[in-house]
């Protein structure tokens, strides 16, 4: 008798979270027209974090420590913990220019019947609107699931966009019940995420088999072994003395002796080519050397790169907090230009990919040289 499995892999889980997060995205996203232009805006709720967060950290390959920091930057970038994060985008398709200058008159929350102000936005929406134009808004946080966002200035009529996150939970709540019920099937076994189906089939016994185990004598069985001479009999009767060798050095105490003294040397090799590469570093290999170990997250090299004017600023725990929580750090990680805005200045910008949206960051860092090194100004 056999058994057969038939196995039929899930999807994966990174496709999954995917998933999940578009069809949450989907759901949080309203837009009307106008005459001469259409407005969409996304609503991003708190649980679009944990799959964004899985996404990137896969893209990535983020570590443990490194995806933490990375969710802090995420959920700092949207202002999640004291505002509600909108995308507004508008595609101005007219022959005229868009003015909605200033923003904040044009655009409020209705919560429970009363009107809430902008807490902050992007400031290009108070220029002219030619083409498309996207950035982030902010409200400030409600407790309510349901609220609208009214947006006047736009030709015929003013645009309410509605969003109800319960209504939302309730339906995402619903279509998991009928995937699980649609998914179990009668003699199915589920298994760590495959599934199994036994199929069993039985062969027939040749009739050639059945003579054989016919003519086969009960409990006798040849064992040839015995009849074989034991290769160890003369050895065990003639026992070789065994030979005492003098006294000498300890082996393992000279390896660890050598051992030793060779890494002190590399370590006093390293040491002094890393002098030597300092002060021999240009300005611009010290502004890379900077961007990388920021992007690697090496605290260390950081603050030796430092200008002692810096450094007097900036403890070594105050450093860690303004570089490893700023934003700019992850935009830099797909890539990153350095523009001499001046002889001792370098602006390093970056291109950081959000949820439907890419922003971006820059840093100016300035240089100064101390006893013949250049150094950096935070």
């Amino acid at each position: 008798m056999f058994a057969m499995f038939c196995l039929v892999a899930s999807p994966s889980r990174a496709q999954e979270e995917t998933i999940d997060l578009v069809e949450k995205l989907e759901k949080c996203t309203s837009f009307h027209w106008g005459t001469d232009c259409l407005v969409w805006i996304v609503h991003y709720p708190e649980d679009i974090v944990d799959p964004w967060v899985s996404i990137e950290a896969e893209r990535q390959r983020l570590g443990e420590r490194e995806r933490e920091a990375y969710r802090q930057a995420f959920v700092k970038d949207l202002r999640m913990e004291e505002c509600e994060p909108f995308l507004l985008t508008i595609y101005n398709f007219g022959l005229k220019s868009l003015n909605l200058k200033p923003l904040s008159e044009h655009l409020l929350l209705e919560v429970d019947g009363e009107k809430l102000p902008l807490a902050a936005y992007d400031s290009n929406f108070d220029e002219p609107i030619n083409g498309i134009l996207q950035g982030l808004v902010f409200f400030p946080k409600v407790t309510s699931k349901a609220f609208t966002v009214i947006l006047s200035g736009v030709y015929p009529r003013e645009m309410r966009f509605s969003f109800d996150s319960t209504a939302l939970l309730a339906e995402e709540v619903k279509e998991k019940k009928e995937a699980v019920e649609t998914s179990i099937q009668p003699e199915t076994i589920v298994e760590d995420s495959l599934t199994m189906e036994e199929i069993i089939v039985e062969l027939p016994v040749s009739e050639e088999i059945k003579d054989a185990q016919k003519e086969l004598p009960p409990n006798e069985e040849s064992d040839d072994s015995l009849d074989e001479p034991s290769s160890f009999e003369d050895a065990t009767k003639y026992p070789e003395e065994p030979v005492i060798l003098p006294p000498g050095p300890d082996p393992l105490l000279q390896v660890q002796k050598n051992s030793t003294k060779s890494e002190i040397d590399v370590s006093l090799k390293e040491i002094l080519q890393k002098i030597e590469n300092e002060t021999s570093m240009t300005k611009e290999e010290v502004v890379t050397l900077f961007v990388e170990s920021w992007i690697e997250g090496d605290l260390n090299t950081m603050y030796e790169l430092l200008a002692s004017e810096t450094k007097r600023q900036y403890t070594m725990e105050e450093f860690e907090k303004a570089a490893m929580e700023s934003n700019i750090r992850w935009a830099f990680k797909d890539g990153y230009d350095v523009t001499w805005v001046s002889d001792d200045k370098a602006k390093i910008s970056g291109i950081q990919k959000m949820v439907l949206i890419k922003v971006e960051r820059s840093k100016i860092l300035g240089l100064v040289q101390e006893r013949g090194r250049w150094r950096v100004v935070w």
